[in-house]
């Protein structure tokens, strides 16, 4: 007896331990086959990869690898990659009915932010992609998760009113419990702690050894077994909803998976140092999410059910019926009626361990060339003789040259050329990566015509795309499993910013069975090859519009506003709406109805005759300001005159009366000069008739008569 999810019970025909034995046993062989026969090859493949020492090295000859698996495979890499996160969508949702239109663009646009924003689809799709080249098929699984956070926050500064307010606030969508309060300076100071369920799609991308798959699946929906197994610690699968009890009975104190090859392979350094840890809730529970088609209900036919254990016992502590395998498998050379395909690894692997021997067998012999092998005579000492460092002295017994001589050989190494280039040249065959493809031979491009470098370009493009067109079929599993359950598990509207715009988004009426058209065409060229095409296209129609005009039946607003949008799409942008309105956008068609509103264009004639007689009156008008202003300037002129004439007449009544005023001082200044010279000539005739009548009176002097 088993519970559903909703808690109500489901009689079956099968009982526990029935169930449980099926499962062990499953779970067992797919173990088996994944660990013992595939998981050897993959570690093999990643060792390739990073270029690790094949074990037949010898002491003293030349250990060099070569990396032609690393090499093609990031020659690849990156063209995929452009290929599913390129200017465009990864997908697109194709409606049912015309009516499903609007649903199906605004699921496209929300399946691909699920992708790309709420998940790092990049990293995701990009580890999937390489172990798909590397270890033959790369998984990505998706899921619902509904486990809870828990953080814990500080508020300070908070009084009564605005902390119940807070915790209002913060019930809507977490649960909130306070820890600690205390008294700060400006108010009270919360700790909190939150608990929140998450809520949202998770993608992930699946190491290739932890999913487990049956010996005669084909497909991952055959009936048969899958399994994903991992090791979570014990707070994880407590956070999951297990008791901790149960899954601490369940716990072990090493790792149940780190002994596998492939996870060596992968991680070389995962062995812990230390011993184990005494925190419960770090400990490791092997936990495997089986997905297996079984009659638990007795009733003739099996029905697939997700199945889910702890420990290495593999204790069943959840079983459920369920509708598809949560899980995509990417590969890029898949074998027919046979799971596991082959990847470029398998593909490059013989060519590798081959460049390996014969650059090996290059190096040796130029090194013996360069290097010859030093004989010692009788004379010679073989301790200095073996001391390889650069200007190092020889001692020596009588003639050096009996003492040391050399054992020159012939350089060989020219010999293992022939044989690199001609696994490189099988390698291009093989993959179509070549120097040329690539970009990376300067002489091999300078050597090759346009002609022939575009069909090697081709030629390595076409590998590509069908790489990719065999991926889109695992990226159209991926996306039409997340549209189902985001439709079945989203309980509320959601607002996310799709194309510029914030738009209320409310999958819970879409269709789950809409079509998914992944975007993988390579075959029309490059963006340089696309973008002129586009811009021939858009120079027709924009010559069709402007000789015709808008209404002519070739090309519409729309179809010309798909032209640029796929030009700009081209270039890089992934949003055209940026540059361009699209006139099918409700801003366009707002646009369009208020200039229906507007009053129709007046009469041409009547418009004409308004236009002549406005010139008329305005030539009037214009007449009489020009009037009006010279008769201004004319009363102006005059006055300006008049002022001058007053000027001149004052400044020449103010000249005359300073040459007046001038002249009577000059005047004044002259009878004055003219008085003091009649005053000192009288004063001088005064003092000579004194001096005359003095001597007159008192007689002649003596001393006899002035002679």
């Amino acid at each position: 007896m088993y519970e559903s999810d909703d808690d109500q019970a489901v009689s079956t025909g099968m009982d526990e331990s029935t169930l449980a034995s099926i499962v062990s046993a499953e779970i067992e062989d797919a173990t088996s086959f994944i660990d013992s026969d595939i998981g050897p090859q993959r570690a093999k493949a990643v060792d390739r990869y990073f270029g690790r020492p094949y074990g037949d090295e010898e002491a003293g000859r030349s250990q060099i690898v070569s990396r032609d698996v690393h090499d093609t495979i990031n020659a690849i890499l990156p063209s995929l990659m452009r290929v599913f996160f390129g200017s465009e969508n990864v997908v697109e949702f194709a409606p049912e009915s015309e009516e499903d239109v609007e649903t199906a663009e605004q699921a496209t646009d929300y399946i691909n932010y699920v992708v790309t924003v709420d998940n790092d689809g990049f990293e995701v799709f990009l580890a999937a992609i390489k172990n798909a080249l590397r270890e033959k098929v790369g998984f990505i699984k998706w899921w619902w998760d509904d486990s809870f956070t828990v953080s814990t926050t500080k508020y300070t500064g908070l009084d009564e009113m605005a902390l119940t307010q807070l915790l209002e606030d913060l019930q809507k969508s977490v649960e909130a419990e306070i820890v600690e309060t205390s008294d700060g300076e400006e108010g009270l100071n919360v700790t909190l702690r939150l608990k929140k369920r998450v809520d949202r799609v998770r993608i992930a991308a699946v190491p290739p050894d932890e999913l487990l798959i049956g010996r005669r699946m084909r497909t991952l929906d055959d009936e048969g077994y899958v399994g994903h197994r991992t090791e979570k610690r014990v707070s994880e699968l407590v956070a999951m909803g297990y008791d901790r009890d149960l899954v601490l009975s369940c716990s072990t104190d090493g790792s149940e998976l780190d002994t596998s090859d492939e996870r060596q392979a992968r991680q070389p350094y995962r062995d812990t140092i230390g011993g184990t840890t005494s925190d419960d809730s770090a400990r490791l529970v092997l936990y495997v999410e089986s997905y297996i088609n079984v009659d638990f209900d007795d009733d003739g036919i099996a029905e697939l059910r997700r199945i889910c254990t702890l420990g290495p016992s593999f204790k069943i502590v959840g079983n459920d019926p369920v509708d598809e395998r949560p899980f995509t498998d990417l590969q890029c050379d898949p074998e027919p009626h046979s799971f596991f395909g082959e990847s470029v690894s398998d593909k490059v692997s013989d060519i590798q361990w081959t460049k390996t021997k014969a650059l090996r067998a290059w190096a040796d012999g130029l090194a013996q060339s360069v290097f010859p092998r030093t004989v010692v005579g009788r004379g010679g000492n073989i301790e200095d003789a073996m001391n390889t460092e650069v200007g190092a002295v020889l001692r020596a017994e009588g003639s050096p040259s009996e003492a040391y001589f050399f054992a020159a050989a012939p350089n060989t190494s020219q010999a293992a050329l022939p044989l690199i280039t001609y696994m490189d040249e099988l390698r291009e065959n093989r993959t179509g990566m070549s120097k040329v493809s690539m970009g990376l031979d300067a002489e091999a491009l300078q050597n090759t015509t346009a002609t022939a470098a575009n069909g090697q370009f081709s030629r390595s493009q076409e590998r590509i795309e069908l790489i990719a067109r065999v991926m889109a079929s695992g990226v159209r599993r991926l996306f039409r499993g997340l549209l189902k359950l985001t439709v079945e598990n989203q309980r509320q509207q959601r607002m996310v910013k799709l194309r510029n715009q914030w738009v209320p988004v409310d999958p819970r009426s879409w269709r789950v069975n809409m079509d998914v058209v992944p975007n993988v065409a390579l075959g029309g060229g490059t963006n340089a090859e696309k973008a002129a095409l586009l811009s021939m296209m858009l120079a027709k129609q924009e010559l069709i519009i402007g000789t015709v005009g808008p209404d002519n039946p070739l090309v519409t607003p729309k179809q010309y506003y798909n032209t640029l949008a796929k030009l700009i799409e081209t270039g890089g942008f992934k949003d055209p709406s940026a540059f361009f309105t699209d006139p099918d956008s409700p801003e366009a068609m707002e646009r369009m109805a208020a200039k229906g509103q507007e009053p129709p264009p007046p009469d041409p004639k009547v418009e004409e005759a308004k236009a002549r007689i406005e010139l008329e009156a305005a030539k009037a008008q214009a007449q009489a300001q020009r009037d009006e202003q010279k008769a201004s300037g004319d009363l102006q002129l005059a006055r300006e005159k008049h002022a001058l004439e007053m000027q001149q007449r004052r400044e020449e009544q103010a000249a005359d009366l300073a040459f007046k005023r001038e002249l009577a001082n000059a005047e004044l200044t002259l009878k004055r000069e003219e008085m003091q010279m009649e005053f000192a000539l009288k004063s001088e005739a005064n003092r000579m008739n004194a001096d005359a009548r003095s001597q007159s009176i008192n007689g002649p002097s003596q001393g006899g008569e002035p002679g």
